[in-house]
């Protein structure tokens, strides 16, 4: 389970990385230092980040799932059990209601009001509107 699964310029232009394999979201800074941005979510390892989008704040959402690759469902070293959507600013969840194992996509309208969520196993896309907080809420198929 090596590599990456999510890679992007911030508005900065430095790299960030969504790890599956670290199990964070990394930014490479100007220098070359790896800063580990995200790794925990209430004390607990994520399982597997696979993809991150930045808003006009600067705030960075991202996934993090453990469905179905390479048994990492099965991990005995997993540590957070769910699939959400996470704002890196806020160090929160702010979608909890991710039910589908293969939370894997991320994008937002142009303006901003919405932010799509992709399923890749399910084959679904959920939009949530974005609350001026930066948080989501009415998450729709």
């Amino acid at each position: 389970m090596i590599g990456s699964n999510g890679l992007a310029l911030d508005r900065q232009g430095r790299l960030v990385i969504a790890t599956w394999s670290g199990r964070s979201i990394d930014r490479i800074e100007k220098n070359g230092k790896r800063t580990v941005l995200a790794d925990r979510w209430q004390g607990k390892r994520f399982g597997g980040t696979t993809t991150w989008s930045s808003s006009a704040t600067a705030s960075i959402y991202f996934t993090d799932t453990y469905g179905g690759y390479r048994l990492r469902e099965k991990d005995p070293k997993k540590g957070a059990r769910l699939q959400r959507v996470y704002m890196h600013a806020r160090q929160q969840a702010v979608a909890a209601d991710q039910r589908h194992p293969n939370t894997n996509g991320l994008a937002f309208s142009p303006d901003e009001k919405f932010l799509y969520v992709n399923g890749s196993r399910d084959r679904f896309l959920k939009r949530y509107d974005v609350a001026a907080d930066g948080t989501l809420k009415n998450g729709t198929i």
